[in-house]
């Protein structure tokens, strides 16, 4: 499903004005972007709360929010388009990231994109191998980083891409060279897999983001303690309802273990160790 040639033209001009602003904790020229409509506009609220008052994070949020508006950095406002079934809509959505990211990296020198379902706990850019990735000069090592899906043949999963603008974005144009005309739910591979397929045919330099970009599917406190997570994916879950429950779940462990380990206190957990040791003085610059 392709961006209607409006909202691309306004997501573009909402890539710019965003990496036109200046912020003490994103790197010059780099974005963060995510998709919002129907059902995944409750787990906005959960999605954005520790990072609800870091300004500099959220003056270069940029989302594509279908029949929907909210304060969470910029809202590119959007019509949803018909579509026959649930099924279709989900193949369609996922694809639509990959579009997004291509779009962005017209203007962006890096973008960072995350599903609704993407818990952010701090700045995803304030990690040492994001913030290397945003500014390697003149051309990262990797044109993609990507979180881990788990054991299998497919380590790619897409709720969380890191793509570099490199070559005329040329991660997310070998990607975008293999989406299917048509989304048949009897037939169709996810986006990922035909994602992580066309990118090692090519020969595309890929890596996995660190396992702080965690994802429920595989995620234990034995591989990540709660306290270092930066993000958290509430992917392998059924229904919105458990997606919404495991979500709570993480802001609840993370804020009972890691108040106490010095990295915040209160009623809410206000982002990473990396927030505070970015901003200190600062904090809404």
């Amino acid at each position: 499903m392709l961006l209607a040639s409006a909202d691309s033209a306004n997501f573009q001009l909402a890539v710019a004005a965003a990496i036109d602003m200046p912020s003490s904790c994103v790197p010059a020229d780099a974005v963060l972007l995510s998709i919002v409509g129907g059902e995944s506009v409750e787990l906005r609220p959960l999605q954005f709360d520790r990072v609800a008052s870091l300004r500099c994070l959220l003056r270069r949020v940029v989302s594509l929010c279908y029949n929907h508006t909210d304060a969470y950095g910029t809202c590119v406002r959007a019509t949803q388009p018909a579509v026959v079934s649930r099924e279709e809509r989900y193949h369609a959505m996922t694809w639509m990231k990959w579009h997004l990211l291509r779009v962005a990296l017209r203007t962006a020198r890096t973008a960072f994109f995350v599903d609704a379902d993407v818990l952010l706990l701090g700045n995803p850019f304030a990690h040492e191998s994001v913030a290397r990735f945003a500014t390697e000069q003149p051309r990262p090592a990797q044109l993609l980083l990507h979180q881990f899906e788990g054991p299998g043949s497919n380590p790619l999963n897409g709720g969380q891409i890191c793509s570099s603008s490199w070559n005329e974005a040329e991660a997310i144009r070998t990607v975008l060279s293999d989406e299917p005309s048509s989304y048949d739910s009897a037939t169709q591979r996810l986006d990922q897999e035909i994602a992580y397929s066309a990118l090692t045919r090519r020969g595309v330099p890929t890596a996995e983001l660190p396992r702080a970009f965690a994802g429920n599917c595989w995620y234990g406190p034995e591989v990540v303690p709660w306290c270092q997570l930066v993000t958290f994916h509430a992917h392998c879950t059924g229904s919105l309802t458990e997606k919404i429950t495991r979500m709570r779940l993480v802001l609840r462990e993370t804020e009972a273990r890691c108040a106490s380990a010095g990295r915040g206190s209160g009623s809410r957990v206000r982002g990473l160790l990396a927030r505070r040791r970015m901003l200190e003085s600062r904090p809404n610059a």
